[in-house]
């Protein structure tokens, strides 16, 4: 048995966004649904810019989705820091939203005081819906947009400034160079969680901020081809594997023709999720795994039938599923707890 904390990104898509409706809202209410069902507490890391869009463009997804997050956090599920900085150039055309550029897509292209503010009013904002239901509630975790968390320096005045201790954006052994992605994980430490104090890559057994990385696992050749084979059987042959969002993925890969094949033959590293999964292929995924503690990323867009039933397969494993938050501090209850975490325990 390990113990898990089930993640998700709540943010549309980044090409054609996609609609509120079709790629949050209802993949999310059905995850609720399961959530009751098995008792199942997870963690929700919600693009708080969007949130800021939606109200500023005055349209009702932004009172419903609010709504939801309180839904959320009333049933003892956590809402933590998400940030997008692309959504400061983008467009309302309902019932979509168009990107014209992605200049900001990493928060190291905005000056820090920028970054702090972003920080410190997207706290305020997710403390501010989920104390409606909880007086105490305090965001304390953070996952970067599209993974972007080093270079650390423009970041770390926004983590102070905010309270927050917890980040949730490292994946151990993938690196990723296109542009607008642009992080290298490849000598990240494979830990189950470490301290930090400069850059969340580089543990210090000192540092005030905790990094809990996203579970990566290797592939090897013939695990890839077979998988990529059996994937697209399911997703030819089975409705299940349809996603509930309407949307677009931007690319992350522009590699040749010829760069994809040679990567099928060296060793790499996937993100552990339940999208494009099924609940077979997760349990051996997790089979793999030396970690006890591992953190599963996935997001509501992305989410199919098959998705619900990799939850369904983790529960009946008898997998101990938790918040990160609720993982961390089971995790760390022997450690030195900064202060400004403590009071918050």
């Amino acid at each position: 048995m390990k113990t898990i904390s089930l993640t998700f990104d709540y943010e549309l898509f980044f090409k054609r966004s996609g609609t509120f409706d079709n790629s949050l809202f209802r993949p999310t209410n059905e995850l609720i649904k399961i959530f009751d069902i098995y008792a199942i507490k997870a963690t929700f890391f919600i693009d708080v810019l969007y949130y800021q869009r939606l109200l500023e463009a005055n349209v009702e997804e932004a009172k419903i989705l609010r709504e939801q997050l309180q839904l959320l956090v009333s049933k003892g599920h956590r809402i933590e820091l998400h940030l997008h900085p692309h959504w400061l150039d983008a467009k309302y055309e309902r019932p979509e939203w168009i990107f014209p550029n992605y200049d900001h897509y990493r928060l190291q292209s905005l000056p820090e005081d920028k970054v702090m503010d972003l920080f410190i009013s997207g706290t305020e904002i997710l403390n501010e819906i989920s104390r409606e239901g909880d007086n105490n509630y305090k965001v304390v975790a953070f996952r970067a947009g599209g993974w972007c968390i080093t270079p650390f320096d423009k970041l770390k005045q926004g983590f102070l400034k905010s309270g927050i201790i917890i980040d949730s954006s490292i994946a151990p052994g993938i690196k990723i160079r296109e542009s607008p992605f642009e992080f290298d994980f490849t000598h990240a430490p494979n830990r189950e969680y470490y301290k930090y104090s400069n850059n969340p890559i580089i543990p210090d057994d000192n540092g005030i901020f905790y990094e809990i990385p996203i579970t990566t696992y290797s592939k090897n050749f013939f695990e890839k081809v077979l998988k990529r084979f059996l994937k697209y059987c399911l997703i030819m042959c089975n409705a299940n594997s349809r996603t509930y969002g309407d949307g677009t993925y931007m690319s992350i890969n522009n590699h040749t023709i010829f760069k994809r094949i040679y990567s099928l033959f060296i060793t790499s590293y996937e993100f552990l999720s339940i999208e494009n999964n099924a609940p077979d292929f997760l349990i051996k995924e997790i089979e793999k795994i030396r970690n006890d503690l591992l953190v599963i990323m996935a997001h509501p867009k992305g989410l199919t039938q098959n998705s619900l039933e990799c939850i369904k397969a983790l529960y009946v494993q008898k997998h101990h599923l938790l918040t990160l938050f609720d993982m961390f501090k089971q995790a760390t209850l022997t450690d030195d707890m900064p202060p400004n975490l403590t009071r918050h325990l």
